[in-house]
């Protein structure tokens, strides 16, 4: 038998991912082409076509195997099959193996294989379709899908599709949709609270909010209720170290620390929600599937990316808590060199209205423009506020130039984490803003002022410094908690905590003072 690496990856992700605005939809597709990925290995019949079949790596949409056979391409054909029939048949693959005999002297070594393989795949991609077509629809009296709006709604005389409930506001309805959409959206409905229980191996049958709406009301936090955070993690030159790990074993093993770091934060993420009041839906809702339901929602887990939603009062927290638990996070190869394991990160706040999939693309953008125009060896991230349902249209820089001014977008750079006792930040913030010590409206003329230019913002703090009983003191708890690293930079601060007022630490309702 000769020895083959084999490649497995799903394509053309937008059609499958982004096509609808339901939540539960999108969820199911992603857990779908996870769990594709991780089903190949226990394929019926595969072992009949090949012998010794080992997972290398597996992320979110991809995999790479290693097995020895006389007969791959009965092998591909098998995986082909699966991947085509049932649940998967809606998403596209490519699969694709290269002969790969390490013992011989001249053959080459892994790193070439697997970029050969890979090389396969793209080629591959190229020469397919880009999207699964849906059955022939020869009925007129059908209409498109009721959510996605491409497809035929199927019958379950035609598919086995069902009609799902439609929902606005308090009102319900009926309607048909296609069979793609129904089986995302019925697996993501039955697959969230296991998804979490079997990532964390934590035997506590917590309930999970359905949706945005139920994430993100709160009469506690009246500022921030109906609002959601959206946090996107990518990690910074991981395809860099994977390119460095010459075997399979290696390999094998970076895939094994990223996976297991990732449960470790999310074990902790969840038993911190479930002790945090906060963070779950008021006692007053009677709803079965939603009294004392965890707010929180999970849009991506794979590979080196990452994306939640959260309460918009935990938004800030939640990122803080990531980056305290990654700081130290690193991976050691085969010689002995250490790589540390950083990430950019983008925090999205907005009313839970705003479409979810440009939340989600924004949220990208932030990152990636991290990573073209900083370093990338540092743990770095910027958010945005849309106080309103309406979203930017332009990119993420030219957003910033039209947001804040020029002289803004200028200086304008990624903070730092706040390693370290979050609820001691989260005091020291309240501490500030109480209206006795420093008013909203003078930090928000601060932060006007810096939007115009730097001599605006000057002449602005030195009237700051007059009304404020000690102005150095609290120059220097602002810098604490927002730093910032050039001179010019030294207005950043206060527009930040102008722009973070009610999300940085908010207050509940019975908190609040008068």
């Amino acid at each position: 038998m000769e020895q083959y690496l084999m490649r497995v990856e799903a394509v053309n992700l937008y059609h499958v991912l982004d096509d609808t605005r339901q939540l539960s939809v999108r969820r199911g597709g992603g857990m779908l082409l996870r769990q594709a990925i991780l089903d190949i290995k226990d394929i019926p019949g595969l072992k009949k076509n090949c012998d010794s079949w080992k997972d290398i790596s597996n992320g979110a949409s991809t995999g790479l195997f290693q097995f020895l056979s006389d007969r791959p391409e009965q092998c591909r054909q098998t995986v082909i099959d699966f991947l085509h029939s049932k649940k998967y048949a809606f998403f596209s693959f490519v699969v694709d193996f290269i002969p790969w005999q390490k013992d011989e002297p001249k053959a080459p070594d892994f790193m070439t294989v697997h970029e050969m393989v890979i090389a396969q795949n793209r080629f591959r991609q190229f020469q397919q379709p880009t999207i699964v077509c849906p059955k022939i629809n020869v009925d007129t009296s059908i209409q498109p899908c009721a959510w996605d709006n491409i497809r035929p709604a199927q019958k379950m005389k035609m598919a086995g599709a069902e009609p799902q409930e439609v929902r606005r506001g308090k009102e319900a309805s009926v309607a048909w949709v296609s069979e793609s959409v129904n089986v995302r959206h019925c697996y993501g409905r039955e697959q969230k609270k296991d998804f979490i229980r079997q990532e964390t191996d934590r035997k506590c049958n917590y309930n999970y909010t359905r949706d945005l709406l139920k994430l993100s009301h709160s009469p506690d936090f009246p500022k921030c209720s109906d609002k959601v955070a959206v946090l996107y993690f990518d990690g910074n030159s991981f395809g860099s170290i994977q390119q460095q790990c010459n075997t399979p074993k290696a390999l094998s093993r970076f895939d094994n620390t990223i996976k297991e770091k990732r449960k470790f934060f999310l074990k902790q993420l969840v038993d911190k929600a479930a002790g945090d009041s906060d963070f779950y839906t008021s006692n007053r809702n009677q709803d079965r599937d939603t009294a004392r339901a965890v707010r929180l929602e999970i849009l991506l887990w794979g590979g080196d990316e990452l994306m939640l939603v959260v309460p918009a009062w935990k938004g800030m927290e939640v990122l803080q808590l990531f980056y305290t638990m990654s700081k130290d996070w690193s991976f050691t190869d085969d010689k002995g060199k250490r790589h540390p394991l950083t990430h950019a990160g983008g925090l999205v706040f907005c009313h839970h209205k705003t479409p979810i999939s440009r939340v989600q693309s924004l949220a990208r953008e932030i990152t990636d423009y991290i990573k073209e125009n900083h370093s990338r060896s540092k743990n770095l991230y910027n958010y945005l506020v849309l106080e309103s349902i309406d979203f930017p249209t332009e990119p993420y820089d030219t957003f910033i130039k039209k947001l804040y001014g020029s002289q803004i977008a200028r200086i304008w750079q990624p903070s730092k984490p706040l390693y370290g006792d979050w609820p001691a930040r989260q005091e020291l913030f309240r501490r500030l803003s109480d209206e006795q010590s420093l008013s909203r409206r003078q930090v928000y003329k601060l932060a006007m002022a810096a939007a115009e230019s730097m001599d605006s913002f000057d002449t602005q703090h030195e009237r700051f410094c007059e009304i404020v009983d000690t102005p150095e003191q609290v120059r220097r708890e602002v810098c604490r908690l927002f730093p910032f690293t050039e001179n010019e930079q030294r207005s950043l601060p206060w527009l930040h905590f102008s722009e973070l007022w009610d999300y940085f630490a908010p207050m509940r309702k019975d908190e609040v003072k008068g």
